[in-house]
């Protein structure tokens, strides 16, 4: 008669090894993911940090044009105000 192999299955050393590498090869992959999620995370809110820092220098130059601008102006009216002061005085001078 042949010999049957019994139906309990017995605890290798290698098997043991395989369930091991198994286990650290499936906490692995899940860590690996949820750092891949952190780096998505943290990647798009840098994109968001550098839109908003893109926005504010746009916010800063737009600023110091219109400063710039209205000193101009200032400067400007002044020297228009100034020439129409020396036009009435040679007038009246006149």
């Amino acid at each position: 008669m042949a010999q049957q192999k019994p139906s309990v299955l017995i605890d290798k050393p290698a098997d043991r090894s395989h369930t091991e590498l198994s286990q650290q090869l499936q906490d692995t992959t899940e860590s690996k993911k949820k750092l891949e999620d952190t780096v998505k995370g943290l990647e798009e809110k840098l994109s968001i940090a550098e839109q908003e820092k893109l926005q504010m220098q746009k916010v800063n130059i737009r600023y110091h044009v219109n400063t710039r601008y209205h000193t101009i102006k200032k400067h400007q009216s002044f020297k228009n105000t100034e020439y129409k002061f020396k036009t009435y005085v040679q007038s009246v001078t006149s």
